[in-house]
């Protein structure tokens, strides 16, 4: 069974009986929260009101020690007149009172009391409790001497009490500066909310419609107000305004370029609308990151079941767990690594372009990068579109709340699957371009570049007419080469198919029509085939360049999972269909492989999202948090919410529902 551990230190809060993460943004975070400061106030309370308690108390101890002492120095006192020397602990005692000059034998232990009708006195022994009417030869202590003793004791007992009133102030001192702390806050949020701007705001006003042909070209504006909007209607658009790098018209109304070729031209302008699906793309990839911490670090910790008369085992040890999130895992890393390169590419690409820096180069990086980013960003999307809702299904019941995130991460990935391009439009761009090269495949021309992503189409006839399964065991189809040389097959095969298939189009259908009738099985599986093989590319020259061989070896896990796990995924068919794949060999080997790989990455799996996961107060999920106290931070989690304690304010509207509805005529 594998052996799961904790990434970061977690420091208890005692005054709210929590776990928090061990670090400033995690503390500053709790420290700065509404229940913390109540909590902080409550314990000030309690101390001053326990601080009273305990001075009442002390001061019972004192006097009752004092009488105590008071008696055994009187003890010592008689032994002292009989044998001052025959006693050690006398001796101690003597040679005490004579270094810190202590008037025990001048203590009067007889106390002069007034009889009841108050015309005589007795006299009575504070030690033995004995009384007599005769005056005691070793003296007594008068009544006025008494009366005067008890004004000092009162004095010294005031002082005390003034001592105690002035701590119990200040702490009350501190305990106001805090309310006002906190009144000061709740009117600053109410100055803030008094500043928004209201819902009620007037009708928008409309401004002009803006014809063509007016002496004033900017026309006649009018103060519009947050919701209003113009309307152009075939407005001429000042010279100096055109966007004018790739193109320009001259004074005489002639169109320029520096760009003697159309399509480098538009190479160039495709490369500069990459960037926000290169963005996309690592966007896909750090929600999906997101999701697999919490659903990858909770199955570590929860436990389910087990085999009779044993303990339960971590969800993580099941079978079917690890094939629902390890792939995915798997994919998140090579996500990582190829969006961190392509974003790379993608700057140097706006470096240049603004410097004008290898300009004959930039026209071709521009339409390569155009065709990977457009096939990067529909993978990643789907990708980890699959990989959220399957973490969210792997923490079960968990994973419904609205404290565990992944609902929301779920919602906020889905943006991703559609601007920028909607993916199955977007993803046609890729195939487009790979399709113009297949004619020079056929020429036996070379293939090159700036990416490099599709070099290896140099000898693409010599890949597809040199088809054969050459792995005879799982150990075979782990290696790269043995991948790298399927995925290779896979894009020569399906670009000649894609080519031929729309060829045949051509020839009974115009243009749009039969690209339209090309996209299924053919066009969308060869674009995904490209990327993939790309980003596993991409992968591959990270891990020849890997610092240690530990970290070489898991890579290459990951790299192997992530390659048969598509392929298992997305072209099993495309493998028989092409006769690459023959008999239940290779489809049993790449299973078995997945799963052997799977659990082989079971004991590393935690580690490994500790390396791509966020810090806690960016994940914000009970279930994920890096200390691996689940059930306690869901407790933390549901008694702070607003409504654990309290009826929501809208429970009337569901109580009284009957009154509510709406009543149809009919």
């Amino acid at each position: 069974m594998a052996d799961y551990w904790k990434s970061q230190d977690r420091k208890y809060c005692d005054f709210c009986k929590c776990w928090i993460a061990d670090n400033k943004p995690s503390r500053d975070f709790h420290e700065n929260g509404k229940r913390h400061k109540d909590n902080v106030k409550k314990r000030l309370k309690t101390i001053t009101k326990d601080s009273a308690k305990a001075f009442k108390e002390s001061a019972k101890v004192e006097d009752a020690i004092k009488s105590m002492e008071a008696a055994a120095m009187e003890a010592y006192r008689r032994d002292m007149e009989h044998n001052a020397s025959a006693d050690l602990t006398s001796m101690a005692i003597a040679k005490r009172v004579e270094e810190e000059n202590l008037e025990i034998a001048n203590r009067k232990l007889w106390h002069e009391i007034p009889s009841i009708d108050g015309q005589k006195s007795y006299y009575w022994n504070t030690v033995t409790n004995e009384t007599t009417w005769t005056e005691p030869p070793e003296g007594f202590l008068s009544i006025k001497e008494q009366q005067e003793q008890k004004s000092k004791e009162t004095l010294k007992k005031m002082r005390e009490v003034n001592k105690y009133e002035q701590k119990e102030a200040m702490l009350r001192a501190q305990e106001k500066d805090l309310d006002d702390m906190e009144e000061r806050a709740r009117a600053a949020r109410e100055r803030m909310k008094a500043r928004r701007v209201k819902e009620d705001t007037p009708p928008p006003v409309y401004g002009p419609i803006i014809d063509p042909g007016k002496n004033d070209p900017y026309g006649q504006w009018t103060a519009v107000v947050r919701e209003s909007f113009v309307m152009f209607n075939n407005y001429e658009i000042p010279k100096e305004n055109l966007l004018n790098k790739l193109g320009d018209v001259t004074d005489n109304g002639q169109y320029v370029t520096p760009f003697r070729d159309p399509n480098k031209r538009h190479g160039a302008a495709l490369g500069a609308l990459s960037v926000g699906r290169v963005t996309i793309t690592a966007l896909c990839e750090a929600y999906g990151v997101k999701g697999l911490t919490i659903a990858i670090r909770y199955s570590a910790v929860r436990k389910q079941f087990g085999p009779d008369n044993s303990p339960e085992v971590p969800l993580l040890e099941y079978q079917t767990h690890q094939y629902r999130l390890l792939p995915y895992l798997a994919a998140a890393y090579v996500l990582r690594i190829f969006s961190s390169k392509l974003f790379e590419d993608q700057y140097q690409f706006a470096i240049d372009s603004a410097l004008g820096n290898n300009k004959e180069k930039l026209p071709e990086l521009g339409t390569e990068l155009h065709a990977v980013s457009s096939a990067s960003k529909p993978i990643a999307g789907w990708t980890m579109r699959d990989a959220i809702q399957e973490c969210r299904e792997c923490c079960g019941g968990h994973g419904y709340l609205k404290a565990a995130r992944l609902g929301d991460i779920r919602n906020d990935h889905d943006a991703n699957l559609t601007y920028e391009g909607e993916n199955h439009v977007l993803i046609q761009q890729t195939a487009n371009w790979l399709i113009k090269l297949w004619p020079l495949v056929l020429k036996g021309q070379r293939i090159a570049t700036p990416l490099r992503s599709v070099d290896f189409l140099t000898d693409g006839l010599k890949i597809l007419g040199g088809v054969t399964w050459k792995a005879g065991n799982v150990e075979e189809v782990c290696q790269p080469e043995i991948i790298m040389s399927i995925y290779q097959w896979l894009v020569c095969y399906l670009l000649k198919s894609t080519h031929d298939k729309l060829e045949n189009l051509l020839a009974k259908k115009d243009v749009f029509w039969a690209k339209n009738d090309n996209q299924v099985f053919h066009a969308k599986n060869l674009s995904i085939a490209f990327i993939q093989h790309f980003m596993l590319q991409t992968m591959l020259e990270t891990i020849q360049v890997a610092p240690s061989p530990e970290i070489k070896a898991v890579l290459t896990k990951l790299f192997a999972l992530y390659g048969l796990f598509s392929l298992e995924t997305y072209h099993m068919t495309s493998l028989y269909q092409g006769e690459m794949a023959r008999g239940s060999t290779p489809a049993t080997l790449i299973r078995d492989a997945i799963l052997r790989l799977c659990s082989e990455l079971k004991g590393e799996a935690v580690a490994l999202v500790d390396v791509l996961a966020p810090p806690d107060f960016v994940l914000n999920s009970p279930l994920g948090a890096s200390d691996g106290e689940v059930y306690k931070r869901l407790q933390s989690a549901i008694f702070g919410s607003p409504y654990a304690m309290r009826r929501p304010d809208w429970w009337q509207d569901i109580t009284n529902w009957k009154v509510n509805v709406l009543k149809g005529k009919l």
